[in-house]
């Protein structure tokens, strides 16, 4: 008989929580430990928002600082990632044109 891995992720933040879906996907039984009475961390209190650029260069025009190779491989996998958080049943809110769409800023000032 085949064991199954046991993973342990401590923190229930963005990163706990996508590090819990993909062990659990690989088959592990995972445990999520998060010391806040909600998982979330800084996702919460961000409004629960997450900003998905339209493209490359829209990225690098709001964090011209960024790493190029980073918002690079986010404007590339970001929407396969949305259809799998909506797979697990992550259900999505409206979007905001003003976060993926430089050319509506002015209204959302």
């Amino acid at each position: 008989m085949a064991e199954q891995a046991r993973v342990v992720v401590p923190g229930g933040g963005m990163a706990g929580l996508c590090a819990a879906v993909a062990a659990s996907g690989a088959g592990a039984d995972v445990v999520l430990l998060e010391e806040a009475p909600h998982v979330g961390g800084s996702l919460a209190i961000s409004g629960d928002v997450v900003w998905e650029p339209k493209g490359l260069a829209t990225a690098r025009s709001y964090i011209p600082k960024g790493r190029a190779d980073s918002q690079a491989k986010l404007c590339e996998e970001l929407p396969s990632a949305w259809e799998r958080l909506q797979q697990l049943g992550l259900r999505f809110g409206d979007e905001s044109p003003c976060l993926k769409d430089e050319s509506v800023q002015e209204a959302c000032a």
